[in-house]
């Protein structure tokens, strides 16, 4: 992923991307594609804007941690359509997102479990206990922190992390640019 790319562009394509019915061959109409729910991520709960970014007295800020790999949605379709290529192209069917089958379950799991590793490896690089301000598990792999800049920047430097960035808050135009 483009470091550029701000976290909500990343969440949204990541949705879009597991919302695509690929099994079917189809274009992901709106009758194929189950909405995301993911029971977790609550966008009203703890959710992180600029003001979170600013240093508290440690002088830790909050910093998004994504990790390399899919997220549970993008993991699920993608075994989803493994299991639709093997299959005749007449008994191909749509299925749709169910956060709750144990198929999605299982990957939440390790998904889970894999974030607890990189945590307990990333606090014994900082010297410190970490916790996440929030876990992202169904759209993006990863999870945010309070981290100090130079703690961020030994973060980055970890095989499984793919960026370490502060929050951005983006304003949406009301006028089509020029």
């Amino acid at each position: 992923m483009d470091r550029s790319l701000t976290l909500a562009a990343a969440i949204g394509m990541a949705v879009l991307a597991a919302g695509t019915c690929a099994a079917t061959g189809a274009s992901g109409s709106s009758d194929q594609v189950a909405p995301m729910q993911s029971g977790h991520e609550d966008p009203n709960e703890a959710s992180i804007s600029a003001r979170d970014a600013a240093p508290d007295a440690n002088g830790r800020r909050i910093y998004i941690v994504m990790l390399r790999g899919d997220g549970v949605a993008s993991a699920w379709r993608k075994k989803q359509d493994e299991i639709a290529a093997q299959l005749p192209p007449a008994q191909r069917r749509a299925v749709k997102w169910n956060p709750r089958s144990p198929e999605a379950q299982e990957l939440l799991a390790q998904s889970q479990q894999r974030h607890q590793r990189v945590l307990d490896e990333i606090a014994a690089l900082v010297h410190r206990r970490v916790e996440p301000v929030q876990d992202y598990h169904y759209a993006i792999n990863g999870f945010s922190l309070n981290l100090t800049g130079p703690e961020a920047e030994t973060v980055r430097k970890m095989s499984e992390v793919q960026s370490v960035d502060l929050p951005k808050q983006n304003r949406l135009m009301d006028q089509p640019s020029k």
